[in-house]
């Protein structure tokens, strides 16, 4: 029964997802030709996949012609923008960063 739960669980959320980046590409692509930059921001406590999870997003949008940027944030964490950095690299994308251990708001 458990397993059952955890089932519809899985398929409920991978729904979720699905419409949730529908809708971002359809709000990123009305968005276009407007003179500010259209922001999705990760948020979530550590361990959770929040990079992995940026640049599955990244890859998506990038898949339907929008051009994407990512900004390394989470520059405590030991390396975090090293990751950021790789996955930049791997889709071909421009990344902020102010190195490991900046405060990224300076």
């Amino acid at each position: 029964m458990y397993s059952t739960h955890l089932t519809f669980i899985r398929s409920d959320l991978s729904l979720f997802i699905l419409l949730l980046l529908v809708s971002w590409s359809f709000q990123v692509r009305s968005h276009k030709g407007s003179k500010t930059p259209y922001v999705i921001a990760f948020v979530g406590i550590n361990g959770v996949g929040k990079s992995t999870s940026l640049a599955k997003v990244c890859y998506y949008l990038k898949a339907h012609g929008v051009s994407c940027m990512m900004a390394a944030c989470d520059t405590f964490r030991s390396g975090a923008v090293e990751q950021l950095r790789s996955h930049a690299a791997c889709l071909d994308v421009p990344l902020f960063e102010k190195g490991e251990e900046r405060e990224a708001g300076w």
